[in-house]
Order: C-alpha cells, then structure tokens, then sequence
C-alpha cells in the first residue's frame, strides 16, 4: 500500500472522528492534525499556522512539521519565512526530495534564480525523472520541468548553468 492512501486514510479518520473522542488526544497529536485539517481541509491557513507553530514549540526537531509550516506560509504568499521553515526542515533531513523541491519553488518565487537552480538540481540527482514505482506525486517530473525553466532564466540572465 502507498503512503499517500495511508495518510489519506489517517486523515480521514481524524476528520470523522467526534470531538469528545479528539479531546482525548495528546494536546500536541491534537493540534498537528489540527493544523493538517486547517490546511489541507478548510484551507485556514491562519489557524493552521497557529496550530503547526504549537507542534514546533513542543518539538522543534520534526522536520515534516517544518515542511508543513512551510507549505503554509507559501500559500500564503509569504515566501521568506516559508524559505525559512523549508530550510529548517532540510537541515534535519537534509536529503529529502520534497523538501528540497519546495525551497527550490520559493527561491523561484523569490526571484532567487541561481539557487533555485542549484537547489532543483540537487532533486534532479536524488529523483529520476520518471519512476512510477516510487515517485507517487510526480516529483521527478515537476522538478524537471522547473529546472529547465530555470536554466532558461539562468540564460537569459547570462548565468552560468
């Protein structure tokens, strides 16, 4: 079974859950599903942020919580501090495709052309362009595509690839 069913699955079950049995939670699983439901459901990206900032208080050292905070301040259009989250995320997983690709995006959205190549170049080793087996959301692909955009800009801006 793939992870995205798995934590569709998960996710599911939190939203169907009744409120007497989510107060039984830990405050800190509470308030990171809490966050996951505000993004990923209502799209309260405010409430989202505030509850994925309580997680990070509790535990700092959770990458995909960085991630997260950082997919929310992103479609928030606030592309610096979510620079930031992406960047804390990486320093405890520094290899992670995801999180990789995620930074590349909004260094591109920074107008940040020369490290968001480096950056999407870095995915471009760790992920093959194409591998269904393992590359359920498309990575490879979307990366390729970026890069290639961005080799572009690298050109027109006289940069060197």
């Amino acid at each position: 079974m793939c992870r995205y069913t798995i934590s569709t699955y998960t996710y599911n079950y939190y939203v169907d859950m009744e409120e007497g049995e989510k107060e039984k939670l830990s405050d800190f699983l509470y308030d990171y599903l809490e966050a996951l439901n505000a993004y990923y459901g209502s799209r309260d990206y405010e409430y989202a942020l505030e509850k994925i900032d309580d997680v990070l208080e509790e535990r700092e050292d959770l990458s995909f919580a960085w991630y997260l905070r950082g997919v929310i301040l992103f479609n928030s259009e606030k592309f610096e501090e979510s620079r930031e989250s992406y960047e804390r995320a990486i320093e405890l997983n520094e290899d992670n495709p995801i999180f990789l690709y995620a930074l590349a995006n909004t260094l591109e959205a920074n107008e940040d052309y020369k490290e968001a190549y480096r950056v999407s170049g870095k995915v471009k080793e760790l992920v093959p362009l194409i591998n269904h087996e393992q590359d359920w959301y498309g990575l490879g692909v979307h990366n390729n595509n970026l890069y290639g955009w961005l080799a572009g800009q690298q050109e027109q801006d006289g940069g060197e690839e």
